[in-house]
């Protein structure tokens, strides 16, 4: 079959439901096939143009990395059927492309990289101008990420390796300071980001990588922008969004992402715009984790990525949730909620039990986190105890016991009688004080002694009077502050611990309280931290009792004694 039969066939297996796909990637095909049938149309289809575009890749272009390095680049159905629709659409006056803008985003490992890389190298040395019917004449491919390291490592660090490979292109053009520029026409290829100044430019074609990682702020929106227009003198420029799934925050990428659902199905009409969304509907019921979806989302599925990398990907989320949103947003390609409860209750209930006795713990740490001077405030202890056994790398693991003391000032704007409150204040689990800041200092100091512990952790926010009391006591103090970058790790281990059924604690119902309140967020990195304004209410134990939990897990034994890593 030619490039465009082979298009149109795997057009008409999305139709079909021949092969599973979202409802927005069944749409496009629907308008594609309807657009081909269109009499009074502005617009007509060369099967001339759109097959050369994708003999090109075979032809001039080779795999350089993988299991398929050194061999012609060989277009799978999905890409050939996005080319086809890119180039194959002409204005009938002859003045160019239909589309200007497309949409790509797709799960990870499904070569979107190394198909935009040889589409660079394809447009910025042989595009022909629809006016001269030669290549080109300075075509300008711009790629832009929200770094310049980023745009250089991806697909501009492809487009020359595709350049080593390939003796045809290398001799048609040189890489010289982090540009690859065609002798014959001029065309190059350049990397900008949003954090450096951006020149003015005239681009032929501009990719926006990973949309989904560019902020919401003015300047990186204005850097949008900026490239969305920067094409005026072009006769024929495109701008291609290409990205995998962002979080509730990832403002720009949402907009985009909704546009181009309503493009496909028809909400909006835009003729100059080419949607194409694989994603597994998560919100339609759709299960992730079952192998029968995964094809919604990775249309390479067999090639670029194999069913056993996904398989290992999908075996840590069937048992940890924040595995699970990983796995949801990168291989299901569906947008992920960037907060979610921190804990699952019913793990956290099944680790009540009677504490041992901590003289015999291998290590002992305190967290205090103050909260708000109006309102509660809590510091914890944690003791660890060693269980005879070893991980898979040979290390030693774990158990741990967990307290915590919790108290609220007595000229609160809270009502204490009522409820959680008052029962919490009835059964003992917290205490009403006139000054929280000098209760918590005195039984942080009385039960550090008491299990002689020899570090505490705390939140520097509103405690440096506590940390230089501290001090002078000669206490070992850790400042940790709220951040992603200090609390990814311990949130991650501590909950690891849970579900894992090493941790004990007393049943603590306020603790427990907070336990429910409490909600994490992630950073771009995916990197979690507590979230203090989204949770449902107070989670100061919480903040404490991971501290106190993480800082006692570095802590390492020799006769007897202990210190830190």
């Amino acid at each position: 079959m030619t490039p465009v039969e082979s298009a149109w066939e795997y057009e008409e297996q999305i139709i079909n439901g021949d092969i599973k796909a979202c409802d927005a990637l069944i749409a496009q095909c629907k308008r594609n096939k309807k657009d081909k049938k269109r009499k009074k149309f502005d617009f007509e289809f060369n099967e001339k143009i759109a097959n050369a575009v994708c003999d090109f890749f075979p032809a001039f272009l080779k795999h350089s990395i993988g299991r398929h390095q050194g061999q012609p680049f060989e277009l799978l159905p999905f890409q050939k059927w996005i080319l086809c629709q890119l180039f194959g659409w002409q204005k009938k006056d002859g003045s160019g492309r239909r589309f200007n803008k497309t949409y790509i985003t797709v799960a990870r490992k499904n070569g979107k990289s190394t198909f935009v890389a040889g589409l660079a190298m394809f447009m910025s040395g042989f595009d022909l101008n629809p006016v001269t019917k030669q290549p080109e004449s300075v075509a300008q491919i711009l790629l832009a990420a929200t770094k310049l390291e980023q745009s250089r490592k991806v697909i501009f660090a492809e487009c020359s390796r595709m350049r080593q490979q390939s003796p045809m292109i290398k001799n048609a053009c040189d890489l010289k300071n982090n540009q690859i520029t065609f002798n014959h026409n001029g065309g190059h290829i350049m990397c900008v980001a949003s954090d450096k100044p951006l020149d003015g430019f005239n681009s032929s074609m501009t990719v926006i990588d990973e949309l989904h990682s560019f902020s919401n702020t003015d300047s990186q929106r204005q850097f949008v922008d900026t490239l969305k227009t920067g094409s005026g003198a072009r006769s024929q420029p495109i701008a291609f969004y290409i990205t995998t799934a962002g979080s509730d925050k990832s403002l720009l990428w949402k907009e985009q992402h909704g546009y181009a659902k309503d493009v496909a199905k028809g909400t909006v009409k835009d003729d100059s715009f080419l949607p194409v969304v694989y994603e597994i509907e998560v919100d339609k019921g759709l299960d992730p984790l079952c192998e029968d979806n995964w094809i919604m989302s990775n249309p390479g599925l067999g090639e670029t990525v194999s069913l056993e990398y996904l398989r290992e990907q999908a075996l840590p989320a069937t048992r940890d949730r924040q595995s699970l949103r990983r796995f949801q947003r990168y291989h299901a390609n569906f947008l992920v909620s960037s907060t979610e409860s921190a804990f699952d209750i019913d793990e956290w209930d099944a680790c009540e039990g009677e504490l041992s006795d901590w003289s015999t713990a291998d290590a002992c740490c305190f967290g205090l986190d103050l909260g708000g001077r109006d309102d509660l405030a809590a510091y914890a202890a944690v003791a660890r105890f060693p269980v005879n056994d070893e991980d898979d790398e040979g290390r030693p693991v774990y158990r741990y016991e967990i307290q915590t003391w919790q108290c609220i000032v007595k000229d609160t704007q809270r009502d204490l009688n009522e409820e959680p409150f008052s029962s919490f204040i009835e059964d003992g689990w917290l205490e009403v004080v006139s000054h929280p800041v000098k209760h918590i200092e005195e039984g942080v100091e009385h039960h550090m002694l008491e299990y002689k512990a020899e570090e505490i952790a705390c939140d520097p926010y509103n405690a440096s009077r506590s940390i230089e009391r501290f001090d002078e006591l000669g206490m070992n103090v850790i400042t940790f502050s709220q951040s992603a970058t200090h609390f990814h790790e311990p949130i991650s281990e501590l909950l690891a611990a849970i579900r894992d059924g090493r941790v004990t604690h007393e049943g603590d119902p306020l603790l427990r309280w907070c336990v429910r309140n409490a909600v994490t967020e992630s950073d771009r990195f995916e990197r979690l931290r507590f979230n203090k304004k989204e949770s449902d209410d107070k989670i100061d134990p919480v903040i404490a009792m991971t501290m106190a939990f993480h800082r006692c897990s570095l802590a390492f034994s020799d006769h007897g004694g202990w210190d830190f890593i």
